[in-house]
């Protein structure tokens, strides 16, 4: 069952990123206004926003992503701002083109933007941490379109964009006349305010059933859902086709290996991460083909040096291209690291130029792809037909919404449950009986791992210490039995060497080789509308 244990622990952390991404985007927003009052008269807005600064700050400005004029202009959609006021600093406004106007004194310009107004200290950080200030302007909402709704016309004034305001709450720190809003608005919705209109009617009429707001709570719902759907689709991914639906009774712990199985076999089918080529892979290969006289060593200084000795013996396809790995990596050995028919294997793969070498004729034995093929014997992964089209329908629903964090969640989900072996190997399910052979080994290496069980063992179990540090290396625990077959007395010191530089040359290998890698307008509720932008402060 400790597949179904990792399964959760996915789910619970995917469910716990999920949820901070939801409270984030629903919730936070960056230092801005935690007040606002908006008086309407007309299409005349006086509005005041109250600043209580996070920090020291030069300028406290209210920014439109529709354009600013200072007068009446030849155009639609835009902003006439023809007032500011402040309760501290120099109140301005800068228009769409770049152009300021002071109110008062004229300060630099440096933390002042264009399309917005404001107060400013100019150089000097006049707005302390803590203190409440305020903003007041009026300005004339000059729109392209009226909203005709239940036979009356309205401008809808889009008064702040997503994340341009903190969540705000009609009667508790929103307060709106002469105007119909939305009753609450998170700091990631858009606030609409429709203002009702009896001037010229000159415009493009937009007729609707009702008013149409940025609705807070079905943000809220379908956020909720995008929190938790990446958890549910993995889980059930695994539920429905990649859980084992029969085990087999074992003790926790084996003294035996289950079948003689090619070392890589067991390497890439029976212990996690599942058809792939690492370095368990490598140091089994290795020391196999070292036992059966394929491949011979010998110590020089403390260090191994590797020859092809009978290149035609009975060996299988994935072997045959190991070996054949290892003689074109030979062929790249230099002189000064060579003995006779014997190279130095691990000062070869550090030779500055080896990385792209090792990789491309990695690349060229198809080794990953022979894995890969032989796979399919022992293993199905059924799910990810259910998993990837779904996970990628989550991000395009959130592409399609404009929902930036939970696209990135959405992307780095999928990515993980692709290239990420530990994890995507949880979805794996064997075939036939193979799932109980599978368990046997994984008692195997609970044994070998149980050191004094092991020394305990009967005389035919030390005999066969070759085997079983074979065995290991393909299950991942071969450092912590040669360590023991050491302290044991089971090996020479030069074996104990000779072993151990096989082993972490084969790491080596696998890291080398890479065999292991697996503007203008609104949208939405917003759309049609004048306005939109907020508060800040820099």
């Amino acid at each position: 069952m400790k597949e179904k244990t990792s399964i959760l622990i996915i789910a619970v952390f995917l469910l716990l990123v999920g949820f901070t991404i939801f409270y984030f985007s629903l919730y936070i927003s960056s230092f801005n206004f935690y007040k606002a009052e908006i008086a309407i008269e007309g299409n005349r807005v006086t509005e005041k926003i109250y600043f209580e600064p996070d920090k020291p700050y030069h300028t406290l400005y209210r920014n439109f992503e529709s354009p600013i004029f200072f007068e009446e202009h030849n155009t639609t959609n835009y902003i006439q701002v023809d007032n500011v006021t402040c309760s501290d600093g120099s109140p301005y406004v800068k228009n769409f083109y770049g152009v300021e106007k002071f109110f008062q004194d004229r300060l630099s310009s440096v933390y002042i933007k264009d399309n917005e107004y404001g107060c400013t200290f100019g150089e000097i950080t006049g707005f302390a941490k803590g203190n409440e200030y305020w903003i007041e302007a009026s300005y004339i909402v000059h729109p392209k379109n009226i909203f005709k709704i239940n036979g009356k016309n309205y401008i809808k004034f889009v008064a702040y964009s997503p994340k341009k305001h903190k969540l705000l709450k009609e009667g508790k720190n929103l307060f709106v006349s002469g105007g119909i809003t939305q009753k609450l608005s998170l700091p990631s919705n858009y606030l609409i305010i429709y203002i009702p209109y009896e001037g010229d009617i000159n415009f493009n009429i937009v007729e609707k059933n009702n008013f149409e707001f940025d609705n807070a709570y079905s943000r809220i719902y379908l956020s909720l859902v995008l929190a938790i759907t990446p958890s549910l689709i993995l889980f059930l991914g695994w539920f429905f086709f990649s859980r084992e639906r029969s085990f087999k009774e074992l003790p926790s712990s084996l003294s035996y290996y289950p079948k003689n199985r090619k070392p890589w076999e067991v390497a890439s089918f029976f212990n996690p991460p599942f058809s792939s080529v690492d370095k368990n892979f490598f140091a089994s290969v290795f020391l196999d083909l070292k036992r059966r006289g394929v491949i011979e060593t010998k110590m020089k200084d403390r260090e191994v040096y590797v020859k092809i000795s009978d290149f035609e013996k009975d060996v299988d396809e994935v072997e045959r291209g190991f070996i054949t790995f290892i003689k074109k990596i030979s062929e790249k050995a230099k002189p000064e690291d060579r003995d006779g028919d014997f190279f130095n294997l691990t000062k070869t793969l550090k030779r500055w130029n080896m990385r792209y070498e090792v990789s491309r004729i990695y690349r060229k034995t198809e080794l990953a792809k022979k894995i890969k093929e032989e796979s399919k014997k022992y293993l199905e992964f059924k799910s990810k037909l259910f998993i990837i089209p779904l996970l990628f329908v989550y991000v395009f629903i959130s592409y399609i919404i404009q929902n930036l964090p939970f696209l990135a969640f959405g992307i780095a989900t999928i990515l993980i449950f692709r290239f990420n072996s530990a994890v995507s190997s949880l979805f794996w399910r064997f075939k036939e009986s193979y799932y109980s052979e599978y368990q046997e080994w994984q008692a195997f290496k609970n044994y070998l791992k149980s050191f004094p069980s092991m020394r305990n063992s009967p005389p035919e179990a030390v005999r066969l210490w070759d085997i079983y540090l074979i065995y290991a290396s393909a299950l991942g625990v071969s450092r912590q039995v040669l360590n023991k077959f050491k302290d044991w007395k089971i090996i020479q010191e030069k074996d104990y060497v000779a072993y151990n530089s096989i082993i972490l040359t084969s790491s080596s290998i696998s890291s080398i080789s890479g065999a292991s890698r697996s503007g203008g307008g609104f949208g939405g509720a917003a759309g049609g509308g004048v306005g939109g932008g907020g508060g800040g402060g820099r």
